[in-house]
């Protein structure tokens, strides 16, 4: 790929990244629980770990 064109992406996917970040954070001091639903590997525990990092994180993928 050319790299004006990686580059674009990358800046792209920092600033949709962001817009969706805030809104998470915004809706964390509405609701007592916030869902992220999504595809997999698609960066939805990274997302929860980072913007929560002091909240105890529970994943649903093994319930035992």
């Amino acid at each position: 790929m050319d790299s004006i064109f990686v580059k674009y992406l990358v800046c792209l996917y920092k600033m949709v990244t962001r817009a969706v970040a805030d809104k998470i954070k915004e809706l964390a001091g509405k609701f007592p629980a916030i869902g992220l639903l999504g595809p997999r590997q698609s960066g939805k525990t990274t997302l929860a770990r980072t913007l929560f990092n002091s909240k105890p994180y529970v994943s649903f993928e093994n319930i035992t």
